[in-house]
């Protein structure tokens, strides 16, 4: 994908080398800021993240900062959504729901896993070019964004 959109190779590495530190600064950024705040907060703005940093790799040009904002945006959000995601069902749900809650919310992303090589070379092969595929992926990032802004306006409302 990354060189259909025309980075050099050496960039395309440099840029995945930056995702696992973004990952670990987005995890220290939550420790530092979870103490006194609502993790389920901290997760709505973590998920507008996420269809940002897709948007940005569409959009920027072919550059080394282009990319490198790509994956520090996605790495750090994809880092804290690791936490969230552990923390953000039992605030949002009594302790008797967590496991089942979180059984169902696992099974749709583990078979959204399974499937994503095979829908995206399908994609790909509409017309050769990644375009449909990150598209594809702008808008399932964007309907994750919404469900999980649903999800956490409906806990609030719930508990007031």
């Amino acid at each position: 994908l990354l060189l259909e959109r025309g980075f050099a190779e050496t960039t395309v590495v440099a840029a995945i080398a930056l995702v696992g530190p973004a990952q670990v600064a987005g995890r220290v950024v939550v420790w530092w800021l979870a103490h006194d705040r609502p993790i389920r907060g901290i997760g709505m703005a973590t998920v507008v993240a996420l269809p940002a940093s897709v948007l940005a790799l569409i959009s920027l040009p072919s550059s080394f900062a282009s990319i490198a904002v790509f994956a520090v945006v996605y790495g750090a959000a994809n880092g804290v959504m690791t936490i969230v995601r552990g923390l953000a069902v039992p605030e949002m749900v009594t302790k008797e729901a967590y496991g089942e809650l979180n059984g169902i919310i696992a099974v749709p992303c583990a078979v959204a896993r399974a499937l994503a090589p095979v829908a995206a070379a399908a994609l790909w092969s509409v017309d050769a070019s990644y375009d449909a595929v990150l598209k594809a992926a702008f808008a399932m990032a964007l309907v994750s964004a919404a469900s999980f802004w649903v999800a956490a306006n409906r806990c609030r409302r719930a508990a007031l």
